[in-house]
């Protein structure tokens, strides 16, 4: 479902103390943060380093040193806010740069590095938030940045540039990073409700790398900004006798512009069908799970041409549109499709100036599957869905209650603020409970 803006403020204010020590039914209390100042805060995590995180949707980070004074009573006591996201330049959907511009939406962070050396990757967009129009915004402002703490100061590196950015206010969102093969996992959001472009998302196409758990090589990428190559936009000069339009990556033009899956390159689509996986978490186990927003009615319907016949189009329609359940899944590996329609990436006959955006078609991903149904039966194969708009995603890895909720999963509700436990058989591929365990955060 689509997240209410003030959902972006559900939880980083607030501390959970866990209390009780019961073997089958834990118990939890919670209490505020004292002294916390964010603003619409989207994403909180706690870094090598002891302190708290947290991410604000207008691009600043909130960095703070949490004392726990007692049970239910826990202080910030020093706070370093970072600017660097904020201050990085947006452009106009045409690829001009636009000033007037100054914050950055940012809707993932990702904490690594060592306690001397945090690490920071932040996913960010043009902030700006369109319902029935076109605004203009940049639809290939999608970034991914890395900030170094070098012992005095932060040390920015944009890794990647040119991801996209939807009329609404899907983006780039949460990130994982498998350390041993230093790939990065990406949560992107997608530029439709349920595949075909329709008016609430100002009728802008699914693009290349829209819609999808992407996966980002950062040892291809190295100390270096790797602008993710884009289709020839006639409306652009190139530089030189190069097919590099003046002014990429940036400015998707409603796709005549978009960024193309490079064959070989370093970021990928690892896992279509997602239609905005806010987060993405893999467990100590090594298995990705990651939960999706479903469609909401009334905000467009599936591609005309629907079916897994490969045959769909980017014509509009906003015929058919269904309000579905938020979807817990199971991503078992490269390839894995969660249900959301993308017809650039599944038939190739669908061209931007004679141009397609990727190498293949890949034609399972004209097909429509619906939440809560088993696959073949029409449905996506989830492991859980909701009612409403679920976001938030974590693993929990402590010993606490003698271990009983060790590689649970815990999600962050909205509507009536719940956080979610969600228990798994020993395999992980199927979900043996998913309660909410306090409401009301």
């Amino acid at each position: 479902m689509i997240r209410p803006q003030a959902a972006f403020g559900v939880i980083a204010a607030t501390v959970f103390a866990f209390a009780g020590h019961v073997a089958v039914g834990q118990s939890f209390t919670k209490s505020t943060l004292q002294g916390a100042s964010s603003q619409n805060p989207t994403s909180l995590q706690f870094g090598p380093d002891g302190r708290l995180y947290v991410a604000q949707q207008n691009g600043l980070i909130k960095v703070y040193t949490v004392v726990r004074n007692g049970q239910d009573d826990y202080t910030v006591t020093a706070t370093e806010t970072i600017t660097r996201i904020q201050s990085i330049p947006n452009h106009d959907d045409d690829g001009t740069l636009n000033t007037s511009e100054t914050d950055r939406q940012v809707t993932g962070l990702l904490v690594v590095g060592t306690g001397a050396n945090p690490v920071l990757y932040v996913s960010s967009s043009d902030p700006r938030i369109a319902v029935g129009s076109d605004s203009g915004l940049d639809t290939n402002s999608g970034i991914i940045t890395r900030l170094t703490w070098n012992g005095s100061s932060w040390d920015q590196l944009d890794v990647v540039r040119g991801l996209p950015r939807s009329e609404e206010n899907h983006s780039s969102n949460g990130m994982v990073l498998d350390e041993a093969d230093n790939i990065l996992y990406v949560g992107q959001g997608g530029n439709t409700n349920m595949g075909a472009p329709g008016n609430n998302f100002g009728f802008l196409p699914e693009y290349a790398l829209s819609a999808a758990i992407l996966s980002v090589d950062l040892d291809a990428i190295g100390e270096t900004t790797y602008d993710i190559p884009t289709l020839d936009d006639p409306s652009r000069s190139n530089v030189g006798a190069t097919s590099v339009d003046v002014g990429d990556p940036f400015g998707g033009n409603n796709g005549a512009n978009q960024a193309i899956i490079a064959v070989g390159g370093p970021v990928q689509v690892y896992a279509p069908g997602f239609r905005n996986p806010y987060d993405v978490v893999i467990t100590q186990a090594g298995r990705m799970y990651a939960i999706d927003n479903g469609s909401n009615g009334g905000w467009g319907g599936p591609p005309i041409g629907e079916g897994p016949a490969g045959t769909c189009t980017n014509a509009n329609n906003d015929s058919g549109s269904l309000t579905d359940e938020d979807n817990l899944h199971l991503i078992t590996g490269p390839g894995y499709y969660a249900g959301h329609p993308n017809p650039t990436r599944a038939n190739t006959a669908n061209t931007f100036n004679g141009q397609s955006p990727v190498p293949s078609g890949n034609a399972v991903e004209c097909d429509y599957r619906k939440p809560g149904l088993p696959l073949g039966s029409g449905g996506d194969g989830d492991l859980a869905i909701w009612d409403t708009s679920v976001n938030g995603l974590a693993e929990y890895t402590a010993s606490n209650f003698s271990g009983a909720m060790q590689g649970d999963l815990l999600a962050c509700g909205w509507g009536t603020s719940e956080i979610y436990r969600i228990q798994f058989n020993a395999a992980g591929d199927a979900v043996t409970s998913n309660t909410a365990i306090f409401t009301a955060v």
